[in-house]
């Protein structure tokens, strides 16, 4: 009797992809204040305090992405040959997705006005540590395919400077976000719904049926 390794099926992956996506379009289409790194506590406080625009696209893009992110991570590390440190990455990009969302609920919930200059600027460097990690991520899946392998390393070269623009809160590095977030898209689509491009996870190996051997013909 034979048996098999059960993986996630093409579909979780796919959907949690998917989920990351539309999330971050969905967050991006919401209309929220400019707030720049370097802008004063009073102004943050005044701009984000209460608003409710601002706390739909950060429960968007840092939350349920974040935990999407994991999923669609774990889900394709459950069926492929990847190393383990890929599972950690991923939790760990989530945890500090949700590091970020909690800095800037204090800012949105005005509970420390004086400070709302520092929560803000600790999300933005938190931010920064989570692309180094997304990066990091991206190359650990490296896809073997030339289309997708491409994707991946502009993605991930572009997502490590802009999260060195965010972590020393560098304008011009931190505006290349514009170039690697759609790239981080197309990478998370293709990564979730194009799961048999990686080494297959090895599995038991069917056994071959015993053939009794068989006296000659005479």
């Amino acid at each position: 009797m034979s048996s098999t390794t059960s993986h996630p099926p093409v579909v979780v992956s796919g959907a949690a992809a998917s989920v990351f996506v539309l999330a971050w379009i969905g967050g991006l289409l919401t209309p929220i204040p400019d707030i720049p790194a370097g802008m004063d506590a009073a102004t943050i406080d005044a701009l984000a305090s209460g608003s409710g625009p601002l706390l739909i696209q950060v429960i968007l893009v840092h939350g349920i992405a974040g935990l999407a992110l994991a999923l669609l991570v774990l889900a394709v590390a459950g069926r492929s040959r990847v190393p383990s440190a890929v599972r950690v990455l991923g939790i760990l990009a989530a945890a500090l997705s949700f590091g970020q969302l909690a800095c800037e609920f204090v800012v949105w919930s005005g509970s420390n006005p004086g400070e709302a200059d520092s929560w803000w600027t600790a999300a933005l460097r938190i931010d920064g540590a989570k692309m180094l990690v997304i990066a990091a991520l991206m190359v650990l899946l490296l896809r073997r395919t030339r289309v997708v392998a491409s994707v991946t390393l502009l993605a991930a070269v572009s997502i490590a400077v802009s999260a060195i623009g965010y972590l020393l809160l560098h304008p011009g590095l931190m505006s290349v976000a514009f170039v690697s977030l759609p790239l981080l898209l197309v990478w998370a689509a293709l990564t979730g719904w194009l799961p048999g491009r990686l080494p297959a996870r090895p599995g038991r190996v069917q056994a071959s049926p015993r053939v009794e051997p068989t006296a000659p013909k005479r």
